[in-house]
Parts: C-alpha cells; structure tokens; sequence
C-alpha cells in the first residue's frame, strides 16, 4: 500500500525488508528501543539515515534538530508496536507499527 499526502509519502513493507540506495549515499544506520521521544541530527558525513525505531510500549516523537543538507534522506521503519511521529512540529507524519516512512528534506523543509 502507498499512501501519499500533502508533505508525505509513506510505504507499508514488511519491516524486514530492504531496498537499494543511489550511488554517492553515505549511510548511517540507527536502531533504538525508545525510553521517550528522541530527537536526531547529522552526526558525520552521511546523506542518508536508516532508522529501526520501536515505541516501546508508547507513541512517540523522533524530531529532526539542527541544520541539514538539501537532500537529506531519512528511512524510518517501525519495528515496534506503536505509532513514530516523524517531526512532531511541523510535518506530523506518523509511522505505523510495522511501516516505513521515507523523508526528505529539501533544505527548507521535511517532505
């Protein structure tokens, strides 16, 4: 199923899946049990972040914080059992459990 929004795309796959990556992607790869909600930032030279994020029993927030390139790709895939709120402030995506979310920034704001 693709459900596509205003701001947003979201693909429902099995969790488990991967899929291939352009060429030139530094990748970073990110996995947390989350205790609250959590905020991320570029912490190197990446141009993509692959996430396995799980709720851990609550909804939660994973907000993006700081300054991005243009071109900044995020890949969330919810292997809990709860909603991810992708950017609670602005784009308030949310993230079944089981589902991925795939983001863009375009240097101005997250689609």
């Amino acid at each position: 199923m693709l459900s596509v929004g205003a701001r947003n795309v979201v693909l429902t796959i099995d969790a488990e899946q991967t899929y291939p990556h352009g060429s030139g992607s530094t990748i970073e790869e990110y996995s947390s049990v989350m205790g609250g909600h959590e905020t991320f930032s570029v912490t190197g030279d990446e141009t993509v972040k692959v996430c396995f994020l799980d709720g851990n029993g609550s909804s939660r927030n994973y907000n993006p914080s700081g300054v991005f390139p243009a071109g900044y790709h995020v890949q969330l895939v919810n292997v809990g059992g709860e909603d991810i709120i992708f950017d609670s402030g602005v784009l308030a995506s949310t993230i079944s459990a089981g589902d991925l979310g795939m983001f863009f920034y375009d240097g101005t704001i997250w689609y």
